[in-house]
């Protein structure tokens, strides 16, 4: 009976340790949504800044109306100039490091859950057995109120 209280004393153990590597598995997830939201902000930041520069060269081009060939080139030049910008910015590596993480982040909850499915059937095959021990001392138990009653 001891070895059996032992055997759930260690599938309890498990489960409490299953339970901290599922919070500190949330705890990733979250910084990882945080970075991921920081990241869209920054490339939301950028086309923003794209649409205001390209809303200015409209406004521009208004005001003086045809451009020449030659300022038609100077504004292109200045357009690849801010996508080298973006470029160098290297908003690419970080989403494809956000999208790292978060598979790690899967993959460690994959983890966690088979973890817990595995002490969670373990706790159940204990259960015939505890059931039996109880019964058994319900049983001891009862007989010895009888055997009380008759003393």
């Amino acid at each position: 009976r001891s070895s059996d209280l032992s055997e759930l004393d260690a599938v309890i153990e498990q489960g409490n340790q299953a339970k901290t590597r599922g919070l500190l598995l949330q705890k990733e997830t979250m910084a990882t949504n945080k970075r991921a939201t920081q990241i869209t902000e920054q490339v939301n930041d950028a086309r923003n800044s794209i649409q205001e520069t390209l809303g200015k060269l409209e406004y521009y081009e208004s005001l003086q109306g045809k451009l020449s060939p030659r300022e038609i080139a100077h504004k292109m030049l200045k357009a690849e100039a801010m996508l080298r910008e973006i470029r160098r910015r290297e908003l690419t590596l970080q989403s494809k490091m956000a999208d790292a993480e978060a598979k790690d982040a899967q993959e460690l909850l994959l983890r966690v859950q088979e973890d817990w499915y595995e002490l969670q059937n373990e706790t159940k095959s204990l259960m015939p057995m505890i059931l039996d021990q109880l019964s058994e001392s319900g049983s001891e138990l009862q007989d010895l109120q009888e055997a009380l009653k008759k003393a």
